[in-house]
């Protein structure tokens, strides 16, 4: 992912969990910066480009947000949100062109907050 995703978006650092076989656990344990976090929202919010260089098909993002493949539909449609342990989210807004991502270090969830969205 550094080579295709991370290094393409400027990302500086990022790192993940590994299982005691000492490999990469994939769907979970990633460690990022909130702005890089973002990027990666944005890229999906962008049909699959960043800063005008194509990243991921926009054949995929399609399945990905029609199929809630990696990303939940929230706000009755209206945003698109992925959760992640202690509280993280990335909540991608569409019609708003905004995506914001926050971190935390807590028991409860945040990803509820999104069920709420408003204008």
């Amino acid at each position: 992912l550094w080579k295709y995703l991370l290094f393409p978006t400027g990302c500086r650092e990022a790192a993940w969990s590994h299982c005691p076989r000492g490999h990469v656990i994939g769907a979970t344990g990633l460690y990022i910066r909130a702005q890089d976090l973002v990027k990666h929202g944005m890229i999906y919010m962008n049909g699959g480009t960043y800063e005008g260089r194509r990243i991921l098909s926009a054949e995929w993002v399609d399945t990905v947000l029609s199929r809630g493949y990696e990303f939940k539909s929230r706000a009755g449609g209206r945003a698109y949100g992925k959760g992640g342990m202690r509280g993280q989210m990335l909540l991608i807004v569409p019609e708003a062109q905004r995506v914001v991502a926050w971190l935390g270090c807590g028991d409860n969830s945040l990803s509820d907050f999104v069920t709420s969205y408003e204008d």
